[in-house]
């Protein structure tokens, strides 16, 4: 479920990946401190990451890329001027992951050892949410508009709350397939770019697509190209399910439902079964291994496969493009889906939460237009994008799926048995899911006593 992000180096936005978004204050820089900003009175404000390329470089001569550069410039700028005007000193800190465990016991114990922290799915967001560790910063931010009403905060909405601020006013990092464009244009087929800016990218085109590329080249009895590389099953049944208009679970008024029984997701589990154990025009790794995986990725990379959601995308062999995944039968939009998580969050023990937010919003104000110095994101997105990608920025800015079942690995935990089921026990659908069924009932419960 994780987001491969190798795959995000070929499109044109990484250098705004890391970056931080913007806020929406009305009020002028020029006015005084005392009409506008909280007087932190001196207090240091620490800012928790996970390594140091996420801290800002104060020293920007060494940044060759104009748009890297100029973006850091001005975090830069917004990290002095807020000293200034909260009268506080901020500071970053590189948190040790292995104590991931200790920080959230501090949490529970009242202590934060930072006023603002990054966090991620997988770390356990949702058990924070549930243990009111993590204060909601709907009464300091306003994310009904500006830069912040967008799709990309609600990877920190849970039930009508947001738990922090997301990096950039588009969410990136998606779950997106890389292609071969040389091979696929060999083989006779459209771009799929260019499909999909048509509105035809479907499974059907796909699945053609992914039915030729598979052959035995060499005339040894064995495949040695193929449609699309595995590199992580339940990630090629996610996709696909949610490229249907499926999904997991249906949040409807803050209460979860089962939707793993609905035609659109049973029809996804039934098409990706068959890629793999009917048509065989999936290269299969094994989860487990590391090994494994690279192998995957050095196939795409040689020019062995016309998909993949991992590889090179600098390859000389071949051209490489990205596209959204294609739009199931019953689907009736294109869907960029991806897991919550990755924002900025502050935790309720810190003093005055209320200042550590307003602090982070402003650091994070790089997009903010109110701004004298601000970054026009859709004017530079537009500079730095290949023309056949713009069309799969405008998809994935307005049309990204969150879903909290998969943040968390005991949500997952019945996903891969049910996956696991279909590709190795030889059982159906329905098969599967009864047998599941009561697990994800009981998950489902629980996401719905999380306040």
């Amino acid at each position: 479920m994780k987001i491969i992000k190798r795959v995000m180096s070929l499109f044109m936005l990484t250098a705004l990946i890391s970056s931080l978004a913007g806020c929406n204050k009305s009020s002028s820089d020029s006015q005084s401190l005392k009409d506008n900003y909280v007087n932190l009175k001196g207090r240091i404000i620490t800012i928790g990451v996970w390594s140091e390329e996420a801290i800002p470089n104060e020293d920007t001569s060494s940044i060759l890329d104009p748009y890297t550069k100029r973006y850091n410039e001005v975090v830069l700028t917004r990290w002095k001027d807020a000293e200034k005007k909260y009268n506080c000193k901020i500071q970053w800190k590189v948190l040790d992951i292995a104590k991931l465990s200790e920080i959230i016991s501090g949490f529970k114990a009242g202590k934060s050892e930072t006023d603002i922290i990054y966090l991620t799915s997988g770390m356990g967001i949702l058990d924070m949410i549930q243990n009111k560790l993590l204060e909601p910063l709907d009464q300091y931010i306003d994310y009904e508009k500006g830069v912040y009403a967008n799709e990309a905060q609600k990877a920190s909405l849970w039930k009508g709350r947001h738990y922090g601020l997301v990096q950039t006013p588009v969410d990136t990092s998606q779950n997106l397939l890389l292609y071969n464009k040389t091979l696929i244009n060999k083989l006779g087929f459209p771009d799929p770019s260019e499909l999909q800016e048509k509105n035809q990218w479907t499974w059907d085109e796909f699945l053609s697509i992914a039915k030729k590329a598979t052959a035995d080249t060499n005339n040894d009895g064995s495949t040695d190209r193929w449609g699309i590389i595995d590199m992580n099953y339940t990630s090629l049944y996610t996709n696909f399910i949610y490229s249907n208009g499926g999904g997991y679970i249906e949040e409807s008024n803050s209460k979860f439902a089962p939707y793993l029984n609905t035609p659109a997701t049973k029809e996804a589990m039934e098409f990706v079964t068959d890629l793999y154990n009917k048509l065989k025009v999936v290269y299969k790794v094994d989860p487990s291994s590391s090994k494994s995986r690279e192998n995957a990725i050095e196939i795409f990379d040689s020019g062995k496969a016309a998909f993949s959601y991992s590889g090179s995308v600098t390859n000389k062999n071949f051209e490489v493009g990205m596209v959204i995944w294609p739009k199931g039968p019953k689907a009736s939009e294109y869907i960029a889906f991806n897991t919550p998580g990755r924002f900025y969050a502050v935790p309720s023990c810190v003093d005055d939460p209320k200042g550590a937010a307003e602090v982070l919003e402003y650091i994070m104000s790089v997009y903010d237009s109110s701004k004298k110095d601000y970054i026009d994101y859709e004017k530079e997105v537009a500079a730095r994008t290949p023309k056949d990608q713009m069309h799969l920025y405008q998809v994935i800015t307005s049309n990204i799926k969150y879903s909290w079942f998969t943040a968390e690995p005991k949500y997952t935990e019945p996903l891969y048995s049910i996956f696991s089921s279909l590709l190795n026990d030889g059982k159906t659908v329905d098969e599967a899911l009864k047998q599941e069924k009561n697990a994800i009932d009981e998950l489902i419960n629980e996401l719905n006593k999380i306040d």
